[in-house]
């Protein structure tokens, strides 16, 4: 009807309970799929009945096809074998084989009473018992410095057999023998690459080099005045790299070890003059032990006792200059401010004491230090060899 009101498609929703039957819609729509599931299979009955129409060429490759899977499973068949046994397999570690860290594990077939062993670390020496990993564990032990007893109760927490203390210390000896073996080698090619530097900017053939020179003790909060040992070092200072080193000691462990097993004093000095004459004990300084920066050094950190002992030791022809170095004169002028701060606990003329807010405080003492050492740095020649041109 013509400018009538448009019926509304949708339906709302009523009220009460929904309709429980089946819809008609429904039923329609399965009949129709039950009709078409019937006439496919219809077909394909009668298709399996009739041949379909093949060309020939499709017919002898669908053959040649067939032969192929054919061959490819009678292959698969004959490289596949399959065998059900009763096997059980014994696993068990040989004690008898077992070195610290390293053990060996034995598989063995309970059946066939075939046996195959299984080390758990390969051996770092052609002859002897030495491996890997018990070397590894004690210069692991060496770097952290928690010696033999830091190893032990690690391997004890970890529930592990540790490396026996006489292996431990074999250990050591063959690691620092490697070592220094090591660092000559290193410091030997130091020295040529620092000759061949110096070489390239001076004619002659022995040339002067500027070196740095310190020592460091076992006991470095005192400064050394109680250590049994310390160890001196010269660096280049035109290559920063490590020339040489030498270890100092006042004290040998062995030596101490055999004088508390020694009946008298005769005993043990019989066995000390083999221990000498061996080269085994470790005692080459029997002075002072803050004497032991005095120790064949050429150009020193400013120590005034160390560059006396060795100023003339070539002679008159070559002396030994003494360069201080800035980072130690800055640590003397803290070390003497903070000494004088220490010594002056009265007032001064102005009525207040050289401590205190807005004084001389520990803070303003390392200030002063950090300024001093970059005054002197920006004031003096870049180059560490400079030229009279250049100075």
């Amino acid at each position: 009807m013509a400018g009538g009101k448009k019926k509304n498609c949708y339906r709302k929703t009523r009220k009460g309970k929904p309709f429980p039957g089946v819809q008609r819609y429904s039923k329609f729509i399965d009949q129709r799929i039950e009709e078409a599931a019937g006439t496919s299979q219809a077909v394909r009955n009668d298709g399996e009945n009739e041949p379909a129409c093949v060309s020939s060429s499709r017919k002898t490759m669908q053959i040649q096809h067939d032969a192929e899977q054919q061959a490819d499973a009678s292959s698969d068949f004959e490289q596949d074998e399959y065998l059900l046994i009763n096997v059980v397999l014994l696993l068990k570690e040989k004690s008898a084989q077992r070195y610290g860290l390293k053990s060996e594990i034995s598989v063995s077939c309970n059946s066939c009473h075939k046996e195959t062993s299984l080390v758990t670390s390969g051996s770092v020496a052609e002859r002897g018992t030495s491996y890997d990993v018990n070397r590894r564990a004690v210069y692991h032990s060496i770097e952290t410095g928690s010696g033999y007893e830091g190893l032990a109760s690690f391997c004890s927490i970890m529930n592990m057999p540790c490396i026996s203390k006489p292996a431990y210390q074999q250990q050591i000896k063959t690691i620092l023998l490697s070592l220094e073996e090591e660092a000559n080698e290193q410091m030997k090619n130091a020295g040529k690459e620092l000759h061949e530097l110096m070489i390239s900017n001076e004619t002659a053939d022995v040339v002067d080099i500027a070196v740095s020179f310190d020592g460091t003790w076992a006991k470095s909060a005192k400064r050394g005045f109680t250590s049994l040992a310390g160890v001196v070092f010269v660096i280049s200072v035109d290559t920063g790299k490590v020339l040489d080193y030498h270890c100092l000691s006042k004290a040998c462990q062995k030596c101490s070890l055999k004088k508390s097993k020694c009946k008298d004093d005769a005993q043990f000095q019989e066995w000390q003059v083999e221990q000498l004459a061996s080269g085994d004990c470790d005692i080459n300084f029997d002075g002072s032990s803050p004497a032991m920066e005095c120790e064949g050094a050429v150009t020193f950190d400013g120590g005034s006792k160390a560059h006396a002992a060795v100023e003339d030791v070539y002679g008159g022809q070559c002396k030994v200059e003494k360069l201080d170095c800035v980072g130690h004169v800055q640590k003397r002028m803290g070390k003497h401010l903070m000494k004088l701060k220490a010594s002056n606990k009265s007032k001064l003329s102005d009525g207040k004491t050289i401590g205190g807010k807005g004084r001389l405080t520990e803070g303003k003492i390392k200030q002063l230090q950090k300024y001093y050492g970059l005054a002197i740095r920006q004031n003096t020649s870049k180059k560490p060899n400079p030229t009279q041109a250049e100075i």
